[in-house]
């Protein structure tokens, strides 16, 4: 059985008491991203899996929350120049 992009959810919970929030996940990227996260730091710990989902719990203030970058096209095109120039230098 196979979940449909409906049914991955990712669940973020946490309060004003705890230090730490709880992220439950179907999402199969941020599942790696937090493998290798609770492999290479102990503030990261797998809770729990099973067949599709995983949850970990991990400290609060990584949690966030923030509204996307805008650029003007002027922006982009010397973001662009930059990284072409620094690709050429190698």
């Amino acid at each position: 059985m196979k979940l449909t992009k409906y049914e991955k959810e990712t669940v973020i919970l946490f309060n004003d008491a705890e230090e730490t929030a709880e992220v439950y996940t179907c999402n199969n990227a941020l599942i790696r991203r937090l493998d290798v996260f609770s492999q290479n730091n102990v503030l990261v710990n797998l809770i729990k899996e099973d067949e599709f989902s995983k949850t970990y719990n991990l400290p609060k203030k990584w949690v966030k929350v923030q509204k996307p970058r805008f650029y003007t096209e002027e922006t982009r095109q010397k973001m662009k120049d930059n990284a072409k120039a620094v690709l050429h230098k190698r």
